[in-house]
């Protein structure tokens, strides 16, 4: 039989009926990795294969398949963010909390966050520390935009030995003393990731 001819008519539409009757539906998606067919391309050069039954040589028959972590990020980015910038899901965060405080050269302050730095490096937590001299309203537009899942201000209550901590993904706030930030943190680590599974 002559082949058939094959052509690009049209796309199909969400509503259509598919084969089985049921309307398609049109979604999403977006590929982080992808698999290739590479035949016996590599194996013929190679001489890379093995002897058959009847001990006939036959090059392997290859395939590769790739997961691009750049792919992996942009997917990431693209499902979570809002108009502030990214919302990174626990897991996949660069650092675990980002340490804001509003004034980093005094003297006071400077010690009190290098104090929770160690504290932090002990219990392997990663962390980001903004230590710009650059205004509050620019520090908190640029850890909304790198989107760290968890916010930690050095403010106003320090004077009260507070510090303000803040869920990127939910926007909440609270005052919690200093020496229970570092077990409050860790606990809403593990709490997020378990969210995530």
């Amino acid at each position: 039989f002559p082949a058939p001819e094959f052509a690009d008519i049209r796309l199909a539409q969400a509503g259509e009926a598919a084969p089985n009757g049921e309307p398609l539906r049109a979604i999403r998606g977006i590929e982080v990795g992808h698999i290739f067919k590479l035949g016996d391309k590599y194996s013929v050069p190679m001489k890379a294969g093995v002897n058959d039954s009847e001990g006939v040589f036959r090059p392997f028959q290859m395939g590769c398949y790739g997961v691009g972590t750049t792919r992996i990020a942009s997917a990431v980015v693209e499902q979570h963010h809002d108009d502030n910038g990214i919302i990174w899901p626990v897991a996949l965060a660069p650092y675990d909390v980002h340490l804001v405080p509003m004034k980093y050269q005094d003297e006071a302050v400077r010690a009190t966050v290098d104090g929770i730095c160690a504290q932090l490096r002990e219990r392997g937590i990663d962390y980001l520390l903004e230590d710009r001299n650059v205004s509050g309203g620019v520090k908190f537009a640029d850890a909304d935009a790198i989107g760290v899942p968890f916010r930690i201000t050095f403010g106003r209550g320090l004077a009260n030995g507070t510090a303000e901590f803040k869920v990127r993904r939910t926007g909440t706030a609270e005052e919690v003393p200093l020496d229970k930030l570092v077990d409050h943190l860790a606990e809403q680590i593990a709490t997020a990731i378990a969210e995530q599974r």
